[in-house]
């Protein structure tokens, strides 16, 4: 009897794969999709979400607020090595981006790393992005976290695109390809189906550019001045202005300048974790500022800080 069981009870478990061998993905539109294991591991890994409890929407249009919630996730930003004068808000980088929105965070942290090139203050969150948009931002996020990835010296060559070391990097790194006989597609939207894929990819190129899977790179953002604080003026308690100056340098744009702080300037130390009040901040400190806003030029230069780290 019991031999007669054990073929039944095999038989019974292979027809009834949803109780034991169950897929990851709850997603009852993509079952058929070329991108079906591309969506399953985006969403197992936790970098791409569903549009519903049951649907991926796998055609539908990659919006910018997705575009920046799936970047956040997958590049881990964050300012855990900052200290802010004020906590910072979407406000204070996009005007069209309100607090509270499933997507604030991330698009406030990748603002305030200049990942989006967006002049006009206008984030436009519900807009849906085109290929070349995702290749830039992408190729930035590689940038602001310091991940060098080696690659083939290639040169990639489209028939509707000027070639760009992003470009190139995107290309050469296999994150994203072109698209047709001989072009990219720069303008065309991209689905959240093969964003998805490229998600996967680009996963995979983290992963190749990080000596191993716990080590996190710190972000890092322009230095437009590295230099001994000259003076310090003081509104109250509270320091209102410094004067800089330094010596020019590969990384760093100006030699001298009048720097405004506010209550927006974000402050951060050298050792991650010290307690550095920006009362601290005097004569003889040694400084590196990355400037907001616009830059007066006269000479020494004038501007408000964004970011201002205390070397020493």
């Amino acid at each position: 009897m019991k031999k007669l069981l054990l073929p039944f009870i095999l038989v019974l478990l292979l027809s009834l794969p949803s109780l034991c061998f169950a897929d990851t993905q709850p997603f009852k539109d993509v079952d058929g999709h070329w991108s079906d294991k591309e969506i399953q591991l985006a969403y197992k890994n936790g970098i791409m979400q569903g549009v519903a409890a049951d649907l991926f929407n796998p055609e539908g249009k990659l919006t910018r607020a997705e575009l920046a919630v799936c970047l956040d996730r997958i590049f881990d930003f964050n300012f855990d090595n900052l200290r802010f004068i004020k906590a910072p808000s979407p406000a204070d980088y996009f005007d069209d981006v309100e607090e509270n929105q499933y997507y604030s965070q991330s698009v406030m942290e990748l603002g305030f790393f200049n990942v989006f090139d967006i002049p006009d203050r206008k984030f436009k969150p519900d807009e849906e992005v085109a290929r070349i948009e995702v290749a830039q931002t992408i190729a930035k996020c590689f940038e602001v976290k310091n991940l060098n990835v080696v690659t083939i010296q290639m040169w990639p060559q489209f028939n509707d695109i000027e070639t760009t070391p992003d470009l190139a990097f995107i290309h050469n790194t296999g994150i994203m390809k072109g698209r047709g006989e001989g072009g990219f597609a720069p303008k065309a939207k991209i689905t959240r189906a093969e964003f998805a894929a490229v998600l996967n990819r680009t996963m995979s190129t983290i992963k190749l550019a990080l000596p191993n899977e716990n080590e996190v790179s710190e972000p890092t953002v322009q230095i437009d001045i590295r230099g001994e604080v000259k003076s310090v003026v003081k509104d109250g308690d509270k320091i209102s202005s410094i004067y800089v100056e330094g010596v020019l340098t590969e990384d760093t744009r100006y030699d001298k300048a009048t720097i405004r702080i506010t209550d927006d300037t974000a402050i951060a130390t050298c050792v991650k974790g010290a307690d550095l009040p920006v009362q601290d901040i005097h004569q003889g400190s040694i400084v590196e500022v990355t400037f907001t806003g616009p830059v007066a030029e006269s000479y020494p230069v004038q501007a408000t800080a964004k970011l201002l780290r205390i070397i020493e």
